[in-house]
C-alpha cells in the first residue's frame, strides 16, 4: 500500500505476505534485527496558522506553525512482527527501542544496530 503525503513523499506499507516478507528481509540485511516491519516517529506538518487564543499552541519548536502527525500501518504480519521506535516511545512487545542508560556491552551494541537501523 502506498500513501503520497506530498510531491516529494510517498509511504510504502507491506501489504502482502511476501511484501512482508522482502521488508522483515531487508531490516535484516541492514543491521541483523529479526521481525522487523517498519519503524515509527512524528513529523511536522505546516498547516496555516489558526486564529484566536489557540495559535501560540500551534508553533514548533522550528518556529512554524505545524501540527504533529504520526502514522503507523496496524497490519502485522502475526505476533513474531515488530516496530523500531526512538527514546520517545515506550518499550512493548511489538516496539523495539533503545535503552536509556546502556550498562552492559550487549545494551551499547544494541542501541548501535537500532540506530543503524
Amino acid at each position: 500500500m502506498t500513501i503520497r503525503v506530498d510531491d516529494k513523499l510517498t509511504i510504502n506499507f507491506p501489504y502482502s505476505m511476501e511484501d512482508i516478507s522482502s521488508t522483515k528481509e531487508g531490516f535484516h540485511q541492514i543491521a541483523g534485527f529479526q521481525n522487523v516491519v517498519g519503524t515509527i516517529d512524528g513529523t511536522q506538518v505546516a498547516i496555516i496558522a489558526p486564529s484566536g487564543e489557540t495559535e501560540p499552541l500551534f508553533v514548533c519548536t522550528k518556529g512554524f506553525h505545524s501540527i504533529n502527525v504520526q502514522m503507523l500501518e496496524d497490519r502485522m504480519a502475526g505476533s513474531q512482527s515488530a516496530l523500531l521506535g526512538d527514546s520517545g516511545y515506550p518499550l512493548k512487545t511489538w516496539l523495539m527501542v533503545p535503552f536509556t542508560n546502556p550498562s552492559s556491552r550487549a545494551g551499547d551494541r544494541y542501541n548501535n544496530v537500532h540506530k543503524r537501523t
